[in-house]
């Protein structure tokens, strides 16, 4: 499938048609396409480019449905939303109670409190060797986030006690 993904995308870059994929795959429609519509239930969700849809989903489905997510609840307060692991800070206002999501690439462990907009503590519960990242299991109050650090890392190991960090422009509000 992947090699014919290639041949697909240079047979259409060399003859110039347009074509329409249909795939319940999230990589072979971000690896193949210029435009993607995500439907829900026949509904169109969001229409966009890999990017687009990927870095600023348009709902809480969509952001869900593309790539791999990690789910905080939070009720908003001065200067972001207040959870159960502490105060995410984001610009982003999506009312009173809201489902706060991240990227696993997003979040980033350190061994102390960093100064970062929002920094949530956690103990390590796992550590897996992906080949082209680490992914580390961070249970965190009730969530058990998942971040992704690049290649091997070896800096954190089960039992760990660690924060999780996060930028702003990172955290994914959708209203409740």
């Amino acid at each position: 499938r992947e090699t014919l993904r290639v041949e697909l995308l240079a047979m259409q870059r060399r003859f110039g048609f347009t074509a329409r994929f249909v795939t319940h795959d999230q990589a072979e429609a971000m690896e193949l396409a210029t435009r993607i519509a995500v439907l829900d239930n026949g509904q169109v969700q969001q229409f966009g480019t890999p990017d687009e849809v990927y870095a600023r989903p348009a709902t809480e489905y969509v952001a869900k449905f593309i790539g791999n997510t990690n789910e905080l609840e939070g009720t908003r307060t001065e200067g972001g939303y207040s959870t159960s692991l502490g105060l995410l800070r984001t610009s982003a206002a999506a009312g009173e109670r809201a489902t706060l999501l991240f990227r696993p690439e997003h979040g980033q462990l350190f061994a102390e409190r960093p100064d970062m907009a929002s920094a949530l503590p956690g103990r390590v519960v796992a550590v897996l060797f992906m080949g082209t990242h680490t992914e580390f299991l961070v249970q965190a109050g009730e969530a058990r986030l998942r971040i992704w650090v690049s290649g091997r890392s070896t800096n954190f190991r089960d039992g760990d006690e660690v924060w999780v960090g996060l930028r702003e422009q990172d955290v994914m509000v959708f209203p409740r």
